[in-house]
């Protein structure tokens, strides 16, 4: 994780997270760790580690959903580099696909399913802004 903020810090992606750029001199994101380091002992501590996990799951659920909806637009769009290997390929699986994550964290907790759609949103909106 602290590797992961060194690098998008890196990037210049969110300006605000230009002070984790910088490294050690044995290249260790000594800020990034420090970062981390707080958060995971933070959410020991308060002992909500089930509703982050299951935020967590919302989080990894949607990035599922959403390389499943970028197979279906690129078939639908007949993108020239996209060529599926699967044998049993169609767009609708992956539609399919798309739908049932959207419907399991819709299911599971939809307040917090909204919760992470906003943040996720917001984060995008931020990037577009400064991008």
């Amino acid at each position: 994780a602290p590797r992961l903020l060194q690098s998008i810090a890196k990037d210049d992606v969110i300006p605000i997270l230009a002070p984790f750029a910088r490294v050690t001199a044995n290249n260790e994101p000594l800020l990034g760790l420090l970062l981390t380091t707080f958060i995971a002992e933070l959410a020991i501590l308060l002992g909500a580690v089930d509703k982050i996990a299951e935020v967590l799951d919302f989080f990894f659920l949607m990035c599922y959903a959403f390389v499943n909806l970028i197979a279906v637009l690129h078939s639908v769009l007949k993108v020239p580099n996209w060529r599926p290997r699967f044998k049993y390929f169609h767009w609708l699986l992956s539609l399919m696909g798309a739908f049932l994550c959207f419907f399991i964290m819709f299911a599971s907790d939809w307040h917090l399913a909204l919760a992470a759609c906003g943040i996720t949103f917001t984060i995008y909106k931020y990037v577009e802004w400064k991008g």
